[in-house]
């Protein structure tokens, strides 16, 4: 629970719980990849862009990464999926 803060915290929100981020899984080491675009499909696959690189990722449940899409020219934004 949040009890001070730098910032005033309104009378409303003090004692709130918080939640605090926690690293779910490295995909890659280099601070200046961009990664985005989160979608998820139905089996529930996370699927994310690496934009500078043109790549896709398939994140299966268990963390295992897979690319698979990877083309330069391309530049990937967010993946869509539709009930087809």
């Amino acid at each position: 629970m949040v009890k001070s803060s730098i910032v005033p915290i309104p009378p409303s929100l003090v004692g709130l719980p918080v939640i605090t981020p926690e690293p779910w899984l490295q995909v890659d080491d280099d601070p200046h990849k961009l990664l985005e675009g989160p979608s998820f499909d139905r089996e529930g696959n996370l699927f994310i862009t690496s934009i500078f690189d043109g790549r896709v990722l398939k994140i299966t449940p268990d963390k295992k990464v897979a690319i698979i899409f990877d083309d330069r020219l391309f530049v990937p934004m967010v993946p869509l999926f539709t009930k087809d």
